[in-house]
């Protein structure tokens, strides 16, 4: 079921992927509302909930959840966040499970690009 779960959260990342802001000034938090049916099967109900609270469990729920958010994002280690992306260790993620990551893949196709510009220049001459 998570495995399922996972793959919701995935499909939905990929399908707006084109419209997300990337910019290595600011970070996104994305939440999902999922429900369980009869058949243990998850369905998306809301991939935008609200951090607004209503009661006082849901209050420590959202700040534990920003806190450990900013915790991920903001590198408080001295480490140059302009280098390649390294995803912290699982233990350093408060929790949270990294469901892809697509930094070694697109630093692959960098290299590609590096690899083919090369041998088009030689090509030219």
């Amino acid at each position: 079921m998570l495995a399922a779960i996972h793959n919701i959260m995935l499909h939905s990342l990929k399908a707006v992927q084109n419209v997300i802001i990337n910019d290595v000034h600011s970070f996104e938090c994305y939440g999902y509302d999922i429900i369980i049916d009869s058949d243990l099967k998850p369905w998306l109900v809301n991939a935008s909930p609200s951090l607004s609270t209503t009661t006082i469990e849901d209050r420590n729920m959202k700040s534990r959840l920003l806190r450990d958010v900013l915790e991920l994002a903001v590198a408080h280690d001295g480490v140059d966040t302009r280098r390649s992306f390294h995803p912290p260790e699982l233990s350093a993620t408060n929790g949270f499970e990294w469901l892809t990551n697509e930094a070694s893949a697109l630093e692959a196709e960098k290299q590609l690009t590096k690899k083919a510009s090369r041998k088009n220049a030689t090509e030219w001459r």
